[in-house]
């Protein structure tokens, strides 16, 4: 091989060794390219840098499609073109910025490539400078990391939208299991991203409204009795919103669900405030019961359940 870095080279294949997280799963057709090859020729070189411990040998930074179809063609050679690039992480950024410039990356691919760079102690800011990227552009991809493996193998074979990750990323698994498979079911089915968010909303929500709150000690305690202002008039009870006229039954059951009229959302979610906040006030198993079938079927009716 030889010595000068400043010029395209020609080196073995066999001195050319990939990375071994390299950052894209699929090549892709390249049947086309084998035949272009062979018929004129490799006409754009490979980026490779030198390898740190072997001698003699590189690492390919850019143009695995390229080296996968010199392989397939026969050829032993490769026309090769140094980067200075010594670092692995730096490196690894330089293949991730070039193949976003041909994007030829799917969401997951881009998603495992930025979060090596926060792996290597990389900013969110200094990833989306170099890729000529928003920083919104970045977060959106790490949030890929966070969701659950059912979600992420769907991103890598591209059955959901990016855009669906956002949504599911401010969900807690383990604390939310049945909701969150739930929902997997119907991103799955083909539920719109925004249709997800909004289910995600109310659940969120009410689930805020549900949680205990804190109380403070017994210190604390004595001085609220301290600082305890006059007793005020009560206000007199708020008239109550009138409800879904429907007699509460089994939602589940298809016959049933054939026959819930659909209604606006904004309607559903104005009575779903109004029957959530009468669930969270009772003590009683039974109207507990009553009004999560409400609430349950106020989803089915606002389209925010997908009937089977």
């Amino acid at each position: 091989m030889a010595e000068a870095k400043n010029k395209n080279l020609t080196i073995s294949l066999k001195d050319i060794i990939l990375p071994s997280d390299w950052n894209r799963e699929k090549l892709g057709d390249i049947k086309g390219l084998v035949q272009s090859i062979k018929v004129k020729g490799q006409k754009v070189a490979i980026t490779v840098r030198s390898h740190p411990n072997k001698k003699d040998k590189v690492i390919l930074i850019d143009g695995r499609r390229r080296y996968a179809a010199l392989s397939e063609a026969g050829i032993k050679e490769a026309i090769i073109s140094y980067s200075e690039e010594k670092d692995d992480t730096e490196a690894f950024l330089t293949s991730l910025v070039t193949n976003l410039a041909r994007e030829d990356n799917n969401p997951w691919e881009i998603s495992c490539g930025f979060q090596k760079g926060i792996d290597a102690k990389k900013t969110v800011k200094y990833m989306a400078q170099i890729c000529g990227k928003s920083e919104g552009y970045v977060s959106q991809h790490l949030a890929a990391q966070r969701i659950h493996k059912k979600l992420q193998n769907a991103l890598k074979v591209e059955k959901i939208p990016l855009s669906m990750v956002r949504h599911f990323a401010r969900l807690d698994y383990k604390e939310d299991q049945a909701f969150y498979d739930r929902l997997i079911e119907y991103a799955l089915e083909g539920m719109t991203a925004q249709d997800i968010g909004d289910k995600i909303d109310i659940f969120m929500d009410r689930k805020a409204k549900t949680a205990p709150k804190p109380t403070g000690g017994a210190k604390s305690a004595g001085k609220e009795k301290d600082k305890a202002a006059p007793k005020e008039k009560k206000a007199p009870p708020a008239k109550k919103k009138p409800g879904p006229k429907v007699k509460v039954t089994d939602y589940a059951d298809p016959e049933v669900r054939k026959l819930v009229k659909m209604v606006s959302k904004d309607k559903a979610l104005e009575w779903m405030e109004y029957f959530g906040e009468k669930l969270i006030s009772t003590n009683s198993a039974r109207k507990r019961e009553y009004f999560q079938g409400v609430l349950e079927g106020l989803e089915i009716s606002a389209g925010l359940i997908i009937e089977e």
